[in-house]
């Protein structure tokens, strides 16, 4: 690799890494992601892998994010303590490094297909617009970062699919390459509905190459491997779990994260009891693509990549009626269409809660199969840099562009509030007073803001005498329940208030 590729590629990752570390000092826990890190908190302080509000409960299956980013964060925080930035910041060096090794993956992928070479005229400006554009595909998530495993269980896809497809793989190779996968499900479980099909395309792929019944024993071993690697780290995360609790509590855990998984995103239980399964179809489908088209850039991304695609699986097809061979790179961009379809499909159908964030692995994968499927259609550098180019004039005008490089700005505000309340709290702690919350309004960023673990009991459980009702204005009673307004009536004397906390004295 020339010193101009060297350079090119450094500048590409600076950007990412300016822009990241921008995201890491702006950005301050607020609600899925402070529940998150209050029990990487939990664990990393030494009192479990559990949720503290009210009671311990170990393995909460309510926590949206798994231990491929739980347990990073349980290190971070032993090592920097329970800091406003140290959850986006495992976020971000999980993310950035697996970026690195996928640019890596990249490069290696487009030197074999004699893209990149050193004497081809714009070949690195081809190659750095691709870098970029992968950049500024994920600034929506990166922008935001978050203690959410989302962007990480991306990126461990995108980094497992681009191993697995690699020409001259070596057995420690596909471990690698099933392990990335396995890592993206215990991050986030959603991206199972991606790893499966990728997976089924693999073996197609490989017996497809070894057509010869005698020579299919090989294509058998290597699944093996893979599937070792997938498997391996959940694996591990449910050997720990009978480590840390009894037999009989861990089948009551495996019942109550099957019960919460069927009821909560994956569509199971709502799909079995449809009366109407057309209907329920339809009616999601509808609710779900109005999501997508409220969300730009996903939309964006996925026209972009239906259009590409579709031009990409005619070139595909064209190769195989002529009976010419398929290439690494054009196995690779299958794999990602195979993937990202087979989810999309689940997701606009029978995902009944129809969250963006849900789908957002997806899209972010579909941005880097966008990036390799225009690999294998432009051949031409020149041509192919000038299309990269266009996409982002498409993508972000000049205003947006500015505004990705602005200064970051520190939460002083939000840092403050949050100090002066933790330090109000301990003191009424000292005092025996009873703090409370109510079932999803359990005050979770001060959960993991204060210094001791269950430090909050539920309101519905408590003689509400000599107690104090913690209240997070932006994550208090959003349904407007009567439920909480009753339990706000009995604590009506503010003691303090400090945007957004306040706290009442509670009356019974």
């Amino acid at each position: 690799m020339r010193m101009k590729h060297y350079v090119m590629i450094g500048l590409a990752l600076s950007i990412f890494l300016y822009m990241g570390v921008s995201a890491v000092i702006s950005r301050f826990p607020e609600y899925d992601d402070a529940y998150n890190a209050s029990v990487a908190k939990n664990l990393g302080m030494g009192y479990g892998y559990a949720s503290s509000f009210h009671t311990k409960i170990l393995f909460p299956p309510e926590v949206s994010s798994g231990p491929s980013l739980i347990f990073p964060g349980a290190l971070f925080i032993f090592l920097f303590g329970n800091q406003y930035w140290v959850p986006a910041l495992t976020t971000f060096v999980i993310s950035f490094g697996l970026f690195i090794f996928i640019v890596y993956l990249l490069y290696d992928y487009l030197s074999r297909e004699s893209i990149v070479s050193p004497g081809a005229i714009g070949s690195m400006a081809f190659f750095a617009l691709n870098i970029l554009l992968l950049s500024i595909f994920w600034q929506p998530e990166i922008r935001s970062i978050e203690f959410i495993a989302e962007v990480p269980a991306a990126l461990f896809f995108c980094a497992g699919v681009l191993v697995l497809f690699k020409p001259g793989l070596r057995n420690s190779d596909l471990f690698l390459g099933g392990l990335l996968l396995g890592l993206s499900v215990t991050a986030k479980m959603i991206t199972l509905g991606m790893v499966l099909p990728v997976l089924l395309l693999w073996v197609i792929s490989r017996l497809i190459r070894r057509a010869n019944p005698n020579r299919l024993k090989p294509v058998f071993t290597k699944a093996v491997v893979v599937i070792t690697g997938t498997i391996l780290p959940g694996v591990l995360f449910e050997l720990y779990k009978l480590t840390q609790t009894s037999w009989d509590y861990y089948v009551r855990l495996k019942q109550n994260e099957f019960d919460f998984f069927s009821r909560y995103g994956s569509g199971i239980t709502q799909t079995a009891n449809a009366v109407d399964l057309l209907g329920y179809i339809r009616t999601n489908a509808v609710i779900n693509a109005k999501e997508i088209i409220n969300t730009p850039h996903a939309l964006i991304i996925l026209i972009l990549f239906a259009v590409v695609y579709l031009l990409a699986l005619v070139f595909v097809a064209r190769k195989i009626n002529r009976k010419d061979s398929i290439s690494e790179l054009e196995w690779l961009s299958m794999g990602f269409l195979f993937s990202v379809v087979s989810i999309f499909l689940w997701w606009l159908g029978f995902n009944h809660i129809g969250w963006y964030r849900t789908i957002s692995p997806a899209v972010m994968a579909a941005s880097l199969g966008l990036i390799i499927s225009m690999n294998t259609l432009i051949r031409k550098p020149i041509s192919a840099a000038l299309m990269v180019l266009l996409l982002l004039g498409m993508l972000f005008g000049p205003a947006q562009m500015i505004r990705h490089f602005t200064l970051p700005e520190a939460p002083v505000g939000l840092i403050n509030a949050t100090d002066n309340a933790v330090g109000y709290l301990e003191g009424l702690q000292e005092e025996g007073v009873e703090l409370l919350g109510c079932r999803w309004w359990a005050n979770r960023r001060l959960e993991y803001f204060m210094p001791g673990n269950q430090n909050f009991n539920e309101c519905f459980m408590s003689s509400m005498e000599d107690a104090v009702l913690v209240i997070d204005r932006p994550f208090w009673n959003w349904g407007d329940t009567g439920e909480i307004k009753a339990i706000e009536a009995m604590c009506t004397e503010p003691v303090f208030e400090e945007f957004p906390y306040v706290i009442f004295r509670c009356n019974p």
